[in-house]
């Protein structure tokens, strides 16, 4: 809801707090989508480039090991935009 409120600082500092508490708890069932959605909010706040690429590389990565296949398919589409 934050991030389509255009609340993009919010919405990452909620998903840098997310990814954090999955890993401590060790829960991977989100964690790529948490990912993508780091990327899409460094994107918005025109983070550098690299940073934006490594959070979807992470969340492709996630992807594929989940095999979240239809995810994976969304997130290279989006890239090879």
């Amino acid at each position: 809801a934050l991030y389509l409120d255009n609340q993009y600082e919010e919405s990452l500092y909620q998903v840098n707090k997310a990814i954090e508490i999955s890993c401590r708890i060790n829960s991977m069932a989100l964690i790529g989508q948490l990912y993508y959605q780091k990327g899409e909010c460094l994107g918005k706040l025109e983070y550098d480039g690299a940073e934006v690429e490594d959070a979807y590389k992470k969340a492709s990565f996630f992807f594929d090991i989940l095999e979240m296949h239809s995810y994976k398919e969304a997130l290279v589409n989006k890239i090879s935009r």
